[in-house]
């Protein structure tokens, strides 16, 4: 079994204009976002694969934090034109 390697940390700008800082993306057999998140707080994560166009799809689901760490993954599967955000709702 071949160890999934952390190829980009980056941060993300989000709605309320605070920073979101991703720990680690991660590449395996899918992708993995990995991010600190608030209690009680409600998570969009959005993909794109032109952001100038200010296209963005959501992902299937919404994350409702917990307070700790948060891993969040993209069922429709990776690809190197994607970037990715995360919104808070």
């Amino acid at each position: 079994m071949k160890r999934a390697k952390t190829i980009l940390t980056w941060a993300i700008a989000l709605v309320t204009g605070a920073t979101l800082a991703f720990s680690e993306i991660t590449v395996a057999d899918t992708l993995a976002l990995q991010f600190q998140s608030t209690d009680s707080v409600q998570y969009q994560v959005q993909s794109s694969t032109n952001m100038p166009s200010g296209v963005w799809t959501d992902l299937d689901y919404v994350l409702n934090g917990n307070g700790g760490q948060m891993l969040a993954f993209d069922p429709t599967g990776i690809t190197t034109a994607k970037q990715y955000r995360i919104l808070i709702k």
